[in-house]
């Protein structure tokens, strides 16, 4: 969701945004250019295709187009690894920047709409995850903290593309 937030309020402010996404996307913005297939493969050629000559600067989300360093300015998003070889490497958190890009680079949080989340004094009394599960997220963590205080966890998120032997440590804990 954090592209759609930034892609939104960049509109909203006026901005021209141009978004390069998957079938089905919802946007407000400029334009929008649908990826004609799930195949990562393809994505770059398609974008490089269709990216117009005096665009101002590109958000590269997933690494796409960074990695060929085109000649406009490029800023190359990171949630939990390094980015090597791209011109402006931004990472979600001053952790990971430090970690991962050791200090080389920037951090911006993900943006939220908080009109989206509602706010309510009057809490239930369990623990909540909600990201992809797996070990750089934390979910572990989650476990730990969930049967060491006897409360209910809820764990919302997919099960991260990683090696099987990995997913299975966490497949015990679901219904």
């Amino acid at each position: 969701r954090d592209i759609y937030y930034l892609t939104e309020e960049l509109v909203r402010r006026g901005h021209e945004v141009i978004l390069f996404a998957k079938k089905g996307s919802n946007t407000r913005a400029t334009r929008f250019y649908e990826y004609p297939s799930d195949d990562i493969e393809t994505h770059l050629e398609f974008i490089m295709r269709h990216i117009p000559d005096d665009a101002d600067i590109i958000h590269d989300h997933y690494g796409i187009v960074a990695k060929v360093n085109p000649p406009i300015p490029t800023i190359r998003n990171s949630h939990s690894k390094r980015v090597k070889g791209v011109q402006i490497p931004v990472y979600v958190s001053k952790t990971i920047l430090k970690k991962y890009g050791k200090n080389n680079g920037y951090f911006v949080y993900n943006g939220i709409s908080l009109q989206d989340y509602k706010f309510k004094k009057a809490k239930h009394d369990y623990l909540l995850y909600v990201g992809r599960i797996m070990e750089q997220k934390g979910v572990h963590l989650a476990i730990k903290v969930a049967k060491k205080t006897g409360k209910e966890l809820i764990i919302a998120g997919t099960l991260h593309k990683g090696t099987p032997k990995k997913k299975k440590k966490y497949e015990d804990y679901f219904d």
